[in-house]
């Protein structure tokens, strides 16, 4: 069964593939993290006072343009890659470091941490899959961390609200 799961998942063109890795990471995050949000109020610290006065425009600017460029250049692309051009048989400690590091600049809560870091495991083992498809990494994981960005962004300005 895991064969053909990874079978159709390297057969996908490059739109399918930047959606299923879209709805891999909402299923993994969005949905499990914004249930128990709501039943257990347990990311109420999230709103980090820097951006909690700013207006939507500039929110949306930030966190599903500028944050995804920076974070993917240096988290993922520039970790990952460093790492493994140094020595390929650390993609899982160049995967654990990036996504530690990712978590750690996302400071609201414990539970963000851990969030963010479950979120960096994502973008490392999708870093890798890029690869592995002949896909460009930084790009698709830009990509999808903006559109992941994007459904947080409009949950919590339009939906939560």
């Amino acid at each position: 069964m895991f064969e053909k799961l990874s079978q159709f998942y390297y057969k996908q063109n490059r739109l399918m593939f930047v959606l299923i890795n879209y709805l891999i990471l909402s299923l993994l995050l969005i949905i499990p993290f914004n249930l128990l949000n709501v039943f257990f109020e347990i990311n109420k610290d999230l709103v980090n006072e820097g951006i909690k006065n700013m207006s939507a425009l500039n929110l949306f600017i930030v966190t599903v343009i500028i944050a995804p460029l920076f974070e993917t250049l240096f988290f993922q692309y520039g970790i990952i890659k460093t790492f493994t051009y140094f020595n390929p048989k650390t993609k899982y400690i160049a995967i654990f470091l990036s996504s530690l590091l990712f978590s750690l600049i996302h400071l609201y809560s414990l539970t963000y941490i851990i969030y963010t870091f479950i979120m960096g495991v994502f973008f490392g083992i999708l870093y890798f899959a890029s690869v592995k498809k002949g896909l460009m990494p930084y790009w698709i994981i830009v990509i999808v961390h903006s559109l992941y960005n994007f459904t947080v962004f409009i949950f919590n300005e339009y939906i939560l609200k």
